[in-house]
Order: structure tokens, then sequence, then C-alpha cells
């Protein structure tokens, strides 16, 4: 079984995205790379099962009030855009309105827990 990286390391972003609907694609045991963030954090009964999310677009904010929060002593690397895009534009700019509708559908549980829409 090939592991997803190798399946798609030379896909556009597009194709990525339809790569993760075609159910005909072979997938690793787990199957990682269909889960949603929720997937990760919700119990049996569909409750939020962690005592803090941090979010990717906010990162440095929700570190910050994490460290004082707990108390932790932890070196970030503030102000450094790690992994992000270069572009001013914003993310939407890369999904096409098929790729928006695909990740709506397959992301609808995320998107409505933690309040995200596309614009």
């Amino acid at each position: 079984m090939l592991l997803e990286h190798e399946q798609i390391k030379d896909l556009s972003f597009s194709g990525y995205i339809k790569w993760l609907e075609d159910m005909d694609q072979p997938r690793s045991l787990h199957d990682y790379a269909r889960r949603q963030v929720s997937d990760w954090i919700i119990d049996e009964n569909g409750k939020i099962a962690v005592h803090e999310v941090l979010r990717q677009e906010r990162l440095e904010e929700d570190l910050r009030s994490l460290k004082e929060k707990y108390g932790l002593r932890i070196t970030v690397p503030y102000g450094q855009r790690i992994n992000s895009s270069r572009s001013e534009r914003g993310y939407r700019w890369s999904y096409s309105d098929e790729d928006a509708e695909i990740i709506a559908r397959r992301h609808q549980r995320d998107i409505a827990l933690f309040g995200y829409r596309f614009e």
C-alpha cells in the first residue's frame, strides 16, 4: 500500500481536493488524510474532550494565552511565519468554486464547530 505522500506529492491543490473525494484511491491503514480536526478532539458523546483548542490562524495569540493560563515555561518563536502563505490575498484565491464546495461538504462538522466559513 502506498503512503498518501507518494500519491499526492505531485498533485495541484485542486487535484489533492479531488483525490480526497475519490474513495477508490488506495489509502494508508488509518486514512489520516481524510480525517477532520474534530475527529481527534470529539468524544463518543459528541462533546469536545480537550481543554484547549489552538487555531493555526491565531497561533501566537493562543499560545500566549495558554502560557499565561497554565504558567508554562516554553519558548515560542513569535513573529515567525512557519508554513504559511506568502500571499496577502488569503486562502480563498487557491480554491475554485468546486474545491470550496468539496471542502465545505467534507468538513462541515469542523466548519460549524469552529465557526469557519468560505467568503
